[in-house]
């Protein structure tokens, strides 16, 4: 355990402004309260939910809401880290001393005001922690919640709709690839989607059956023809814009279209109102924190036994395309974004100079930042 003496003060943290803009500032080490735990954070991947927060989007998308964001905020979902305080509590007491995988702790009254893992300390809620094995590094357990989650929530929903096929956009993306193994050992069939033949090339490496080239011509003819063959009633949408009324316009009676992403980062669109009333079909929303909220904790507990057994023998697995320092983050945004496919990029928060990204991963007792000392 960490003494409360050699706790830093201060340290380094990305936060984001009102209006989508961010820096890198020095800002106070927070104090967990009780049932939170204090970690130092050593490894945080940027997602595109990550990304939607920093330019600003979930500002604009959410004013009108009634959700409550305490800007200036530290932002990033998931991480991990070792838990070196405890403020109280059986469950965080245990918990000091180990490394785990954590997420952004979970507030009340639809607030966001305690920062999340793109700072060198963050607190969270001890119910929002989970040890890591020994075999699992700081990156994969980084990676732990969000993505495997929401394939397997993806799962849960398929076998409660009772569908007979599924169709999936983003499909050669990270969180894509994992749902193309879990459906695989379901048997589910799925239909993949994605917008360029590079892309489907990944997808025809792991085996994917159906995939389809939103840019080719005849998209939209075949995407017909394989939902009526398949019957795919539920569909899994990550792009919005207009895409998201193209495919429903080929779904069948009955069917579903669960929206889970933006990677237009346009508003959905082009639905076509007669066909949703005379088709009977449903457009939703999903966020992974509000399906596990729906989960007792006995489930949430066999849910993650099942996603550790899932990273461990590498159906969970992302590849890891570039490793960043906080003060990287902002140039590599853009680059990031162009290139989702290739795998994600990690944060060391730890780190003060850039990476070089060589095969092997930063060492993590070397290049670390000093916390910031106010009489210097």
């Amino acid at each position: 355990m960490v003494e409360a003496n050699q706790i830093p003060t201060m340290q380094y943290g990305l936060r984001v402004h009102s209006g989508g803009t961010f820096q890198i500032e020095e800002i106070e080490v927070p104090r967990p309260g009780p049932g939170q735990v204090l970690i130092k954070v050593e490894c945080a991947p940027i997602n595109p939910s990550d990304i939607f927060f920093l330019k600003g989007i979930y500002e604009e998308s959410f004013k009108d809401s009634g959700m409550n964001i305490q800007f200036p905020i530290v932002p990033g979902w998931e991480g991990s880290g070792t838990v070196i305080a405890s403020g109280g509590g059986l469950l965080a007491w245990r918990l000091v001393g180990k490394r785990v995988a954590m997420t952004k702790t979970d507030e009340p009254n639809q607030t966001l005001s305690i920062g999340g893992c793109y700072q060198q300390y963050m607190i969270t809620s001890a119910l929002q922690c989970l040890a890591l094995p020994d075999d699992v590094s700081f990156e994969v357990g980084a990676m732990h919640f969000v993505n495997p989650l929401t394939a397997i929530a993806f799962v849960d929903i398929v076998k409660n709709h009772k569908a007979q096929a599924v169709i999936q956009t983003g499909a050669a993306s990270q969180l894509g690839r994992m749902f193309v193994k879990l459906a695989q050992e379901e048997r589910i069939p799925l239909i993949n989607i994605v917008r360029r033949q590079e892309q489907a090339q990944i997808l025809q490496e792991l085996g994917a059956e159906y995939i389809l080239n939103s840019s080719e011509p005849d998209f939209l003819e075949r995407l017909g023809e394989l939902s009526k063959k398949l019957k795919a009633s539920l569909c899994f949408e990550a792009v919005a814009g207009d895409l998201t009324g193209d495919i429903m316009s080929k779904m069948p009676y009955g069917s579903k279209c669960i929206v889970y992403g933006c990677l237009s980062e346009q508003p959905v669109g082009g639905i076509e109102s007669l066909v949703l009333i005379g088709r009977n079909q449903k457009l939703e929303g999903f966020l992974l924190n509000n399906w596990m909220k729906s989960k007792s904790l006995w489930g949430l507990g066999s849910l993650i036994t099942k996603c550790i057994r899932l990273m461990r023998n590498k159906t969970f697995h992302s590849e890891i395309a570039k490793r960043v320092s906080l003060f990287q983050v902002e140039s590599e945004i853009p680059e990031y974004q162009k290139n989702m496919t290739l795998g994600k990029y990690i944060i060391y928060p730890q780190q003060a100079k850039p990476i070089e990204n060589e095969d092997t991963k930063p060492q993590q007792d070397q290049q670390t930042v000093e916390p910031y000392n106010p009489s210097n």
